[in-house]
């Protein structure tokens, strides 16, 4: 995976490959990359499309803690820099675990569930986490609290991924 970027001198590769992967299949589906074959030139494109995604292949090593995979880490990170870059280090920083909030407080609600999903012996529930992060982050960018915070990934209810305000 990213023999091309390797040679380049690229650092981060492998976040830095499945962040552009995610970033692709979320423009064209709204969803996160399924690790469908992808071709190194789409890859490389991508990348001169999006060459901050560097900085967030980097940032995603701190950012992510082990509760959510670097790629998607460094694809949120993206997305949430290009909306605004200081909420972004903020809602980080809490996701991390750097910050402490109350119990009740949606950064802190999303922490716990993608800790839990960690410690489970199941599959990591990617499409789960993917909606559960964006819905964090859309009630953070409007300082909302949630009672509760869900998103149905699967089932006959499932929902559709939100939209990255």
């Amino acid at each position: 995976m990213g023999q091309g970027l390797t040679h380049k001198g690229e650092h981060n590769v492998a976040i830095l490959v499945g962040a552009l992967r995610n970033k692709i299949c979320y423009d064209a589906t709204g969803e996160l990359s399924g690790r469908e074959a992808m071709a190194m030139g789409v890859i490389l494109e991508a990348l001169k499309k999006h060459p901050g995604m560097r900085e967030s292949a980097a940032a995603a090593v701190s950012w992510a803690k082990p509760n959510i995979p670097k790629s998607i880490a460094a694809f949120f990170h993206y997305e949430f820099t290009n909306r605004d870059a200081a909420m972004c280090e903020n809602f980080g920083a809490v996701l991390a675990g750097n910050k402490l909030l109350a119990s009740s407080d949606v950064v802190m609600q999303l922490r716990k569930q993608l800790d839990r999903f960690v410690r489970s012996d199941a599959p990591y529930p990617r499409r789960k986490a993917f909606g559960l992060i964006i819905t964090a982050w859309n009630y953070w960018r409007r300082d909302e609290q949630c009672g509760k915070l869900t998103f149905r990934a699967t089932g006959p209810n499932a929902q559709m991924a939100p939209e990255i305000i």
